[in-house]
């Protein structure tokens, strides 16, 4: 009898498992749908792209040396995912890009120039 009772609770076990990894598994899937960065995306997957980590981000930025990054947030804008990084450029001047994650190309810039608190605002 013991022996059977130890195969039941490994069963048992076993199935709750399995039930705790598919419900992690469905969660996960539904946090990226709702973010728009699923791998079951279509538009993603058939361009074969993700997100790009933010070191990879910042690497592709090519800033001189002295530059700092004061803030990174992660933006929604239209439907599309974004991070919008502010720098703080050589010469005290703020700078905010708005950055996509997939390419980690500068979609949009404003330049708030020294002792000026109007933003300028350009396209790269």
């Amino acid at each position: 009898m013991p022996r059977f009772l130890v195969f039941a609770v490994l069963i048992v076990a076993l199935g709750l498992g399995v039930v705790a990894w598919q419900l992690a598994r469905e969660r996960h899937e539904f946090h990226e749908l709702r973010e728009g960065i699923s791998p079951r995306n279509d538009s993603i997957r058939e361009a074969g792209r993700g997100i790009l980590t933010l070191r990879e981000i910042i690497q592709r930025m090519e800033l001189p040396e002295d530059v700092r990054i004061l803030e990174v947030e992660r933006e929604r804008k239209k439907g599309k995912i974004y991070y919008e990084i502010e720098l703080l450029m050589p010469g005290g001047i703020v700078e905010e890009r708005l950055i996509d994650p997939y390419t980690g190309e500068t979609v949009k810039y404003e330049r708030e120039e020294k002792g000026s608190h109007a933003p300028v605002a350009g396209r790269r």
